[in-house]
């Protein structure tokens, strides 16, 4: 098992080259496996050069030389790699789906805009969403407190704010924890001052799956010296996953199963009618739907593959028995009944057989384009063909 250590840093600005160089080996010096770097200032041509002087990989959303610009940094280590990236055209997010140590997991880095803006969180919400099969993490500034009494400390009395109730939601719907308020529930510690306002406030932070949550080892503010942000860190460990299990194929022979056909319709039905209420999102609702149906379709074909296989056996020990039968006697009764349990047998043998073809022609198809054991056959077969046994003279 092995440990991942995240730093995420309002950076606000870094073209200065001497202020990149220190931002760089600030988070080298604390042992990040992985920097979120907000408010780069930096275009396209500028934030590759981040990269570069990181020595590793990473990816960016370009900003402007005044506003804007988040960038991703990963540690050089062959255990990491990316799988894909989206970032926003404004450079306010960057969205990673990465590999550490076979696991699979999503970087998000977020520079929220610096006012009352609810449909920034609601259009990442909706961006989030087809991620939400696999572990989820959020870092960067989002430019609010999530509890406006324990997160802001000023001699000004809080005021209601839309996007802090869209950030509420976005941690109901996609399942999200403020880790740091997770472990440190009662204490009081701030991100940012404001000098023109005179109030502390903790706006930079960590949004993570609740699926995480055993595997976090800890979660600090560091003291602000190269920004006028403070650095957050979240520190976790990763194991090496097991050996992936096949994956789930859906069987085709359930869409002309009727018992299947009414067992899902009284299973979608019962789910709406007991989850359908207004403290829950249509979002949140589809997502966990297709978790629990697919949940249901599992069960039953479990119950029907055990089913199966019984009247196979059972059918199996009636052949041989009307088999032993039918050269002992020798009559057409027994012919007859031979001959029907066999060509009852071979029903569900051909179901089966069927079922293997399909899984066949999958693993092929989704292995066509791919480096792995298929193309290691197919090139070990074409290469003896071409191999020269023996040379003969003339």
């Amino acid at each position: 098992m092995s440990s991942l250590k995240i730093i995420s840093l309002n950076v606000n600005g870094i073209a200065n080259p001497v202020k990149r160089t220190k931002i760089l080996a600030y988070c080298r010096k604390e042992g990040a496996d992985v920097v979120m770097l907000q408010e780069s200032h930096l275009d396209v041509s500028e934030a590759a050069k981040v990269i570069t002087a990181w020595k590793g990989s990473g990816c960016y959303a370009p900003g402007t030389s005044k506003q804007n610009g988040v960038i991703l940094l990963l540690r050089q280590n062959p255990k990491f790699q990316m799988k894909s990236s989206l970032f926003d055209p404004q450079g306010r997010w960057l969205i990673a789906e990465l590999s550490i140590e076979d696991n699979p997991i999503v970087l998000c880095t977020i520079y929220a805009p610096n006012k009352d803006d609810p449909q920034f969180f609601t259009d990442l919400s909706r961006t989030l969403v087809p991620y939400l099969h696999m572990p989820l993490i959020l870092g960067g500034d989002f430019n609010l407190p999530i509890d406006p009494i324990l997160d802001r400390k000023s001699s000004c009395r809080p005021s209601s704010s839309k996007a802090r109730a869209s950030l509420l939601s976005i941690l109901q719907d996609l399942g999200l924890t403020d880790i740091w308020r997770l472990q440190h529930p009662d204490t009081k510690d701030y991100t940012f001052y404001s000098s023109p306002h005179n109030s502390f406030s903790r706006i930079d932070y960590f949004l993570v799956s609740k699926v995480l949550l055993p595997q976090i080892k800890s979660s600090a503010i560091l003291p602000a010296s190269i920004s006028d942000h403070s650095a957050v860190s979240l520190q976790l460990s990763i194991s090496k996953s097991p050996p992936p299990r096949k994956p789930w194929h859906f069987d085709l022979n359930f869409l002309s199963d009727e018992d299947f056909d009414n067992f899902i319709r009284q299973k979608t039905s019962d789910y709406f009618t007991l989850n359908s209420t207004p403290d829950i999102t249509p979002i949140c609702l589809w997502e966990a739907y297709k978790a629990v149906i697919r949940g249901d379709i599992i069960s039953y074909s479990a119950q029907w593959r055990k089913k199966n296989e019984q009247e196979i056996r059972t059918l199996e020990k009636d052949l041989a028995t009307a088999d032993t039968l039918f050269k002992a006697t020798a009559s057409r009764p027994a012919l007859h009944n031979l001959q029907s349990i066999r060509m009852q047998l071979n029903c569900l043998l051909s179901l089966q057989a069927g079922q293997a073809i399909f899984l066949s022609k999958a693993y092929y198809y989704s292995a066509s384009n791919r480096i792995g054991t298929y193309l290691a056959q197919r090139l070990k077969g074409h290469r003896n063909k071409k191999r020269i046994a023996a040379i003969r003279s003339p």
